[in-house]
């Protein structure tokens, strides 16, 4: 299969997982436009872990106008006007400043010539996560998904697993995954006081953290 085969195979089911997603009953409480919104959500994730993070991060947006929830007009205005948005904007132009004057390469090769973990992929694997999970716990969890996704795809291009191979878009999601848990690990960062603050909300105050 080519790779460019690949690349439209996974827009396909990208665009597929947006649009499709919202005729599945939505179980309780969820509704409707719950459920249409966390199709566009993780058709975004699944587009963004297979192919690039340009074209489905359009495509959601303006689905997501189209919801009826929003317009698209205010959706582009949100997203532009969204503090978020701009710090993630210039750490993505730090992280590909890392990734141009070679860093990125040189701590990817430093991992894999590794004797403990050549051969040991699992092991490499487990140091990574660890390392984002305690960064996560202290720093923003954005910049360190960021940062940690140019280090996986360096080091998953230096031993052949490239963007839009199975085991490279695994590494990117997995990693996510870990920098979100890690967010959690200490009780004053700004995802646990949040989430407190939605048990508080749903159950009417009887728990209030």
């Amino acid at each position: 299969m080519s790779k460019d085969f690949k690349w439209y195979l996974n827009s396909a089911i990208s665009l597929s997982l947006m649009l499709f997603v919202r005729f599945i009953p939505a179980p309780e409480p969820m509704t409707p436009l719950g459920m249409t919104v966390v199709g566009i959500f993780i058709g975004a994730i699944y587009g963004w872990c297979t192919t690039n993070m340009i074209g489905p991060s359009i495509m959601a947006l303006i689905l997501f106008g189209l919801t009826g929830y929003t317009t698209p007009t205010a959706a582009w205005g949100a997203l532009m006007s969204n503090m978020t948005v701009g710090i993630a904007f210039w750490l993505m132009i730090s992280v590909g400043l890392l990734k141009n004057i070679g860093l990125l390469e040189y701590i990817a090769n430093w991992s894999v010539s590794r004797k403990f973990t050549q051969g040991k992929p699992w092991l490499l694997f487990v140091i990574i996560y660890l390392a984002a999970a305690v960064c996560a716990s202290c720093l923003s969890e954005v910049a360190v998904t960021l940062a940690f996704w140019g280090l996986v795809w360096a080091m998953c291009d230096k031993v052949g697993y490239g963007k839009g191979t199975k085991t490279g878009a695994w590494a990117t999601f997995s990693v996510a995954l870990v920098v979100a848990f890690g967010g959690f690990l200490l009780p004053f960062k700004m995802a646990v006081i949040s989430n407190f603050g939605f048990l508080a909300a749903g159950s009417g105050g009887l728990y209030d953290g």
